[in-house]
């Protein structure tokens, strides 16, 4: 029986998302799937490749966001705005992608997640630098100030939201699993 990435990303999320990041385990992945763990291991590796396999996927949905926003040929301030209400709701949809991005022990143990988090990083950034470039073109941003600063401002505004966000998110787990003391 072959599982499909898209099924394991699912458990994978579900599980993050129901019972936090450090309980995820390949013996947990495979509990949840009923499959063997030794199987689990050979089709998709670690525990980390898996969540490689999560940030892909989120910086893949990233990617169609931008192609579809750069689609539309809104003004800077629109396209600026559906980005980030597109981010929100991306979020809200799969918060475990914020557990993942946000959980800096997951970049400092393993390279290929620091890589890809690094990736995202930069499109993000690149992206809106071009946003707030042709902002600024159009006269509808009028800052001195340079438009990576700017996109770093925003970034930054964002993470701390999101990571607000992923507080709460965290608080409910706890909540769910606490015992009565």
């Amino acid at each position: 029986m072959i599982v499909s990435k898209k099924v394991v990303e699912q458990i994978t999320g579900l599980i993050i998302e129901e019972e936090g990041i450090d309980t995820l385990t390949i013996a947990h992945v495979a509990k949840e799937l009923n499959l063997d763990e030794n199987y689990l291991l050979q089709q998709f590796g670690s525990v980390d490749d898996i969540l490689v396999m999560l940030l892909e996927s989120f910086e893949n949905e990233l990617l169609e966001f931008i192609k579809e926003i750069s689609g539309k040929e809104e003004g800077p301030e629109t396209t600026l705005k559906l980005l980030f209400k597109r981010l929100y709701f991306l979020f809200l949809q799969r918060p475990y992608y914020l557990a993942v991005i946000f959980n800096k022990s997951l970049t400092q143990k393993n390279e290929k997640i620091t890589a890809v988090v690094f990736r995202i990083k930069k499109l993000a950034k690149s992206y809106l630098t071009g946003i707030i470039d042709e902002g600024k073109r159009l006269q509808v941003f009028k800052t001195p100030l340079p438009s990576e600063k700017w996109a770093d401002r925003i970034l930054s505004e964002f993470r701390l939201f999101m990571e607000n966000e992923q507080r709460v998110n965290e608080l409910v787990i706890n909540m769910k699993s606490t015992q009565n003391e």
